[in-house]
């Protein structure tokens, strides 16, 4: 009986050892299971890094100039700029916003880089003479846009309303930079005889921006000329009026109108007086940023 308490003891002792083994064994699967498919886990749910942004661009930049964030355009820029060195309107916008951020010195470096690659673009000149105003150094202010002037490519008119040249408008030498009657007396390339030409009513209204004929409206066997300035400050901020004008008379109505009255445009208010010895400069865009191409006015000519 003590043998076979021991022989049962002996056994029992034996299956309970298995069990443990098994047990062990089974734990240690479930581990190793847990630990394969848990980390399966954590790699499905860890999120893929996220796709690189689209390089920033020139318009990206002159954006964020337009959002009045300058610092902001002054790092796509710089990017831009070393990454196209011998684009001119980099070099242009760069130095432009380095003006809104006040930096000017790396200002004049950007538009230095900028007349190294097109030497004549008129808004190089122009701002490289208004950051040495802002620095207080007018006569080389005064050199450059006399330099930006010559170029015949630009409305000088801007410097009475640019906030950053109000410095010089004090100064003697101002008003040479201003356009004379003379600067208009042979507008055209080639020959052409100016039978009527007319001037806009206020600064910024963009007087002349599109023209065309538009046929005998008068009826006076002459063809008629429509022109617009969009700009206008008139039933509302820039709503904007067209302007018809008689090519025979001059005239801003129908023959029988006074020459001051306003026919064919979106008000009644009176047109401005034929026969002005200057143009109005009426764009609203700062000079700094304007296209060389924008008209200055409109003629009629046969």
């Amino acid at each position: 009986m003590i043998r076979l308490d021991d022989g049962v003891l002996s056994a029992g002792t034996a299956m309970r050892r298995k069990k443990k083994r098994a047990g062990a064994r089974l734990w240690a699967q479930a581990l190793l299971f847990g630990a394969i498919f848990g980390i399966g886990a954590v790699r499905a749910q860890t999120p893929e890094a996220p796709a690189p942004t689209a390089t920033p661009s020139l318009a990206d930049g002159a954006a964020r100039i337009g959002a009045g964030d300058p610092a902001g355009a002054v790092k796509i820029l710089e990017a831009v700029a070393q990454r196209e060195p011998k684009n001119p309107q980099a070099w242009r916008y760069l130095g432009f916003a380095y003006i809104k951020t006040k930096d000017y010195d790396r200002a004049l470096a950007s538009y230095r880089k900028l007349l190294e690659i097109a030497p004549d673009m008129p808004q190089g000149l122009y701002n490289t003479g208004i950051v040495y105003a802002l620095k207080g150094d007018t006569d080389r202010a005064f050199e450059w846009l006399a330099r930006a002037r010559a170029t015949r490519k630009l409305d000088m008119t801007a410097l009475q309303t640019d906030p950053d040249a109000e410095a010089l408008r004090k100064d003697p030498r101002f008003a040479a930079l201003m356009p004379k009657p003379e600067d208009f007396a042979e507008p055209f390339v080639e020959p052409v005889k100016v039978v009527r030409e007319w001037d806009g009513e206020a600064a910024n209204d963009q007087f002349g921006w599109i023209a065309r004929t538009m046929g005998d409206v008068d009826g006076d066997g002459v063809a008629d000329v429509v022109t617009s300035a969009p700009s206008k400050d008139i039933a509302g901020a820039g709503a904007g009026r067209v302007y018809v004008y008689s090519t025979r008379s001059g005239c801003c109505g129908p023959p029988t109108a006074k020459p001051a009255t306003s026919w064919g445009s979106v008000s009644s208010a009176p047109a401005t007086p034929i026969g002005t010895a200057s143009r109005t400069s009426s764009r609203a865009l700062p000079a700094r940023e304007r296209p060389a191409s924008t008209p200055e006015g409109t003629a009629a000519s046969c």
